[in-house]
């Protein structure tokens, strides 16, 4: 569901912006259209030419829409540009209904606002998401090269609102580059802690909410989470519930300052959460210190987050509940 995730949110984004539904519908649905992805383009081909060649900015163009670049990334499971695209979609389409006559309005407004608001997002939105992105890696890189310590803890805090914003792609190339040059990675791994964090903050919420509704959303979430999917967890239940996800923040920071000061490296790519143990063991000596420290950060992962959030998280039945799809009408009916 989160691979579509623009979908959903065009359609949520459309009611709450007073545009045509179907029309953030399909603004969604265009996002995540396989054919205009990044890695979709990487593989397809070489790209016709490269902007900014030698800047921060530097980006390949593998397609043109009336001679302007179009400079590609990757949109499924973003949330920033579908949302941002169906606010400009609901001004031009408040201006349209003003100017072309009632008789033709259900045919030419729904068009021109896909039109023009598609041509702006794929040509203005987008890249600026991009160039975010990178923004957001080399700060990381520069803060590194002072201390790798407070870098680790800045993208441990910080991962789950850069993947809420899709900025985390400036900083996965940095991960990918570092397995193949150097043979490991001890740049990304402060993300690790997200992970196991936020299955902590889960389960405490757990223990503290009986409300049917909200187990039904964080029982699958934080099994997910514990598996190295994060996303039903965050959209679901942190978001929503704020203060949780400001806990499972700071407790990432600290415990990065714990995989910093031993420095926690990873070997191969791929697996998530668990299965993400293996790549640690050094294929080179086998040593399984890696594998060790991580499993001390989880438990440590553990007692933070659970004691921080018996404490300072209480659930408010009238204020803090996840949202369950109920109209006002059902609620007063609920309430009577």
């Amino acid at each position: 569901m989160f691979t579509f995730l623009p979908i959903l949110l065009g359609l949520t984004a459309a009611k709450k912006f007073n545009l045509n539904q179907y029309v953030g519908l399909i603004i969604g649905a265009s996002l995540c259209y396989p054919a205009i992805q990044l890695d979709t383009l990487s593989k397809a081909g070489k790209p016709l030419y490269t902007l900014f060649n030698g800047t921060l900015f530097q980006s390949e163009v593998y397609q043109t829409f009336l001679g302007v670049p179009l400079i590609s990334m990757n949109y499924t499971s973003t949330v920033i540009p579908v949302i941002l695209i169906c606010y400009f979609a609901s001004k031009i389409e408040k201006s349209l209904n003003k100017v072309i006559p009632d008789m033709v309005k259900f045919f030419f407004v729904p068009i021109i606002t896909l039109l023009v608001s598609l041509t702006l997002g794929f040509l203005v939105i987008g890249p600026l998401a991009t160039f975010g992105s990178n923004l957001v890696g080399s700060a990381i890189l520069a803060v590194r090269n002072f201390s790798p310590l407070v870098a680790g803890s800045l993208v441990a805090g910080f991962w789950q609102v850069l993947v809420v914003f899709g900025l985390h792609w400036g900083i996965i190339p940095i991960y990918f580059n570092n397995i193949v040059t150097n043979g490991f990675d001890n740049v990304m791994m402060p993300y690790y802690c997200t992970t196991f964090v936020t299955s902590t903050v889960l389960i405490a919420m757990l223990l503290k909410n009986k409300d049917k509704s909200f187990r039904k959303v964080a029982i699958p979430a934080t099994i997910s989470s514990l598996l190295g999917i994060t996303e039903p967890a965050v959209y679901g239940v942190l978001i929503p519930k704020k203060k949780p996800l400001l806990i499972s923040c700071i407790v990432s920071a600290i415990v990065r300052g714990f995989y910093g000061f031993f420095n926690l490296r990873k070997f191969a790519m791929g697996g998530m959460g668990f299965f993400e143990l293996p790549g640690m063991i050094d294929p080179k000596t086998h040593s399984m210190n890696n594998v060790y420290i991580a499993l001390i950060g989880i438990v440590l992962l553990f007692v933070l987050g659970f004691i921080a959030t018996m404490i300072f998280w209480k659930e408010d039945s009238s204020k803090d509940k996840v949202a369950t799809g109920q109209n006002d009408e059902e609620k007063m009916l609920v309430k009577n």
